[in-house]
């Protein structure tokens, strides 16, 4: 009914498809913890938008995307402070 989890990235930047920066953010790591994290996360964004699951807005979702690239890239999981439908989802 609504499709497949498809991803897009690129520079998280004014003209970014969703660029908005009012919303809560959460700083997963900064220096030599993210050093070379990009090429992971690239890698598994791509393996995750191959994958053809079917999005549900209560899970699996873009929260479970999310969640799913911290996991498989050892990044700190923890769950945002607000709602977040699909993030305690396992790993897609």
């Amino acid at each position: 009914m609504y499709g497949t989890i498809r991803s897009t990235s690129g520079a998280y930047a004014p003209g970014f498809v969703e660029h908005d920066t009012s919303p809560p953010s959460t700083t997963v790591a900064t220096g030599p913890a993210a050093a070379g994290k990009d090429s992971g996360l690239a890698s598994e964004l791509a393996r995750l938008g191959a994958t053809g699951t079917p999005y549900a807005p209560t899970g699996p979702n873009s929260n479970t995307v999310t969640k799913t690239l911290l996991d498989k890239n050892h990044l700190p999981v923890d769950k945002p402070v607000m709602m977040a439908p699909g993030f305690g989802d396992p790993d897609i």
